[in-house]
Order: structure tokens, then C-alpha cells, then sequence
């Protein structure tokens, strides 16, 4: 891997992570729905980590992938922000959660490619399953 390539793969991944800092506290509400005992979505925190887990698991393929932006998931991420944004206006939760996973799967589409992108497609629904 060249250096150029490490250092964006590396740029990347912390813009990932800040983003998942801006947004920690939306996620906070779904560990208010999953915290509970005997409900309906406890299963949640079991959800998540199934869906890392495939993610790890899938680790080895991304490798040989080849790490390119993709500048048109641009456009469907800046309208997952905004939808993100006017739920939080509005203070409609349900609609902040749902617009969690889009933004993730949008901004790893801007920022790795369609290749890594498509990868991370059912990881990201499963999380639906349990918003």
C-alpha cells in the first residue's frame, strides 16, 4: 500500500470517527431503547455487534479493494444530514436513529468508493432491524 493511500485511508478513518462524535448524541437515544430488560429491543446492542463483527469479518476483502473516493455519494449524504438535521429540529428521535445508519453508509460511499461502499450495504441494514 502506498503512502499517499495509507495517509487517506488514515484521514478517512478519523473523519469517520468525528463524525460518529458529532452524532454520539443521537446514538445515546437508541442505548435508552436498547437498555431495557425483557422488551422489544433489547436485542439491539446484539444487533450492533453482529453487524461489526460482518464488517470484521469482511476486514480481509477490503484490503484488496481499492480505496477511491466516490464524490457523487456527496449528494445523498448532504440529504441524510439534512433530514438528520430536521428531525433534530423538530426533536423527532425516531427520525434522528434512522438517519444514523444513512450517514454512515453515505460518508464511507464519499470517502472509500463504491467497492468498499456496496461491502457495507447489509451491515448497515441490519442496524435498521432494531431502530
Amino acid at each position: 500500500m502506498q503512502n499517499t493511500q495509507r495517509l487517506y485511508l488514515l484521514f478517512s478513518t478519523l473523519s469517520l470517527l468525528i463524525l460518529g462524535f458529532c452524532f454520539f448524541d443521537s446514538a445515546a437515544t437508541l442505548n435508552s431503547r436498547w437498555d431495557t430488560n425483557h422488551e422489544s429491543y433489547s436485542h439491539g446492542y446484539y444487533i450492533l455487534l453482529a453487524s461489526v463483527l460482518l464488517i470484521v469479518y469482511q476486514w480481509r476483502s477490503f484490503k484488496t479493494l481499492p480505496i477511491k473516493h466516490y464524490p457523487l455519494a456527496v449528494v445523498p449524504f448532504l440529504l441524510s444530514l439534512l433530514l438528520w438535521f430536521i428531525s433534530h429540529a423538530i426533536n423527532v428521535r425516531i427520525g434522528e436513529q434512522l438517519m444514523l445508519p444513512a450517514i454512515a453508509l453515505t460518508a464511507a460511499f464519499a470517502l472509500f468508493g463504491m467497492d468498499i461502499g456496496k461491502k457495507l450495504i447489509f451491515p448497515c441494514l441490519i442496524i435498521y432491524t432494531v431502530i
